[in-house]
């Protein structure tokens, strides 16, 4: 079926959805579309959402579009169901000719971030934040935090056979999540992603995830890929019940493979290699000392790893982690 095509040509945001229930799109090019000011002005280039409930997107290319937040997509207290759609070439990001922190172009000069989620931004407290993305592909999309999707705060986050590749990150990770809850990742990867120019174990340039459980449910990383990044593959950060890592690998990375702040993760059946990071080039562990959870390390290869400082393999503090079949070489 061909896709119908809709493009701003830079005038404005393409589309605005709001208070809609139960609306779906589908087999269409969302282009062009650029968006300036302050909130909500500077949400959404091709898509702004607010206090929607399950507006699903299929077969839909979303490409070339500009904001602040979400260059592609910014969906604030709604319920985002995203399948077997293409993400390129979106920007989510202001202009800081200067260099000093602050946005030239928008004047939101309070805002601590110069710009988040290239692709896909999705946020909300208050209200229920659903989001799915089935096979969906982010490619060339540019922002300071979370070159392709950033999350901050959500009740559930759902990617399933989910292609992250070749973005620019500013900050920090081509995919960044805070305060997300009930997070299970299936067939992801995250590879090639470019640009991160934070220091020392925070700059990631694959995947950030705060954990963050209150309903005692454990965030999964299953099958997932995290290969020649810029930056870090996985910076881990907040207390959990033990978020569970399985059946990834984590290879070629210029940061950490897998870097662990106050977070105690059970990994398994993974493959760690080839990364190049200051404390830990394979995995930093740091675990707060009044944690009640360690982390586990079982059927793990940490190979052919190095650090610029200590742990080219595995780097400890505070940590007294469980470690079954584990090789460090």
């Amino acid at each position: 079926q061909d896709l119908s095509i809709i493009d701003a040509m830079g005038v404005s945001r393409v589309f605005t959805i709001e208070n809609a229930s139960y609306v779906n799109l589908s087999y269409l090019t969302l282009t062009g579309g650029m968006t300036d000011g302050l909130y909500p002005l500077n949400h959404g280039g091709g898509i702004r959402m607010r206090l929607c409930d399950v507006i699903t997107f299929d077969n839909i290319t979303i490409s070339d579009n500009r904001s602040k937040f979400g260059g592609g997509i910014s969906a604030y207290f709604s319920k985002l169901v995203i399948e077997d759609a293409v993400f390129d070439g979106n920007m989510a990001i202001c202009e800081d000719v200067n260099l000093d922190g602050e946005c030239d172009l928008q004047g939101d000069v309070d805002d601590p971030f110069l710009g988040g989620g290239g692709a896909v931004f999705v946020a909300g407290i208050q209200y229920p934040v659903n989001t799915i993305l089935n096979r969906v592909v982010m490619t060339n999309n540019i922002s300071d935090i979370g070159g392709a999707f950033c999350g901050l705060s959500g009740e559930h986050l759902s990617l399933t056979e989910v292609e992250v590749s070749e973005n620019i990150v500013g900050r920090n990770a081509a995919i960044y999540l805070a305060m997300v809850e009930n997070t299970f990742f299936d067939r992801v990867d995250i590879s090639d992603n470019t640009g991160c120019t934070a220091e020392d174990g925070s700059g990631t340039g694959g995947l950030f995830m705060q954990v963050f459980n209150n309903d005692g449910t454990t965030d999964v990383l299953n099958r997932v890929s995290i290969t020649n990044n810029e930056g870090g593959g996985i910076y881990l950060y907040g207390t959990s019940t033990n978020p569970t890592l399985s059946n990834l690998i984590i290879t070629n990375n210029t940061g950490t493979g897998i870097y662990c702040f106050t977070s105690a993760p059970y990994i398994k059946n993974t493959i760690v290699k080839d990364n190049n990071g200051g404390n830990g080039g394979g995995i930093n562990l740091y675990v707060s000392v009044n944690a009640t959870i360690d982390p586990v390390l079982e059927n793990v290869l940490i190979i052919n790893n190095t650090a610029t400082e200590k742990g080219g393999g595995l780097f400890l503090e505070s940590a007294h982690p469980t470690l079954v079949n584990v090789t460090i070489s």
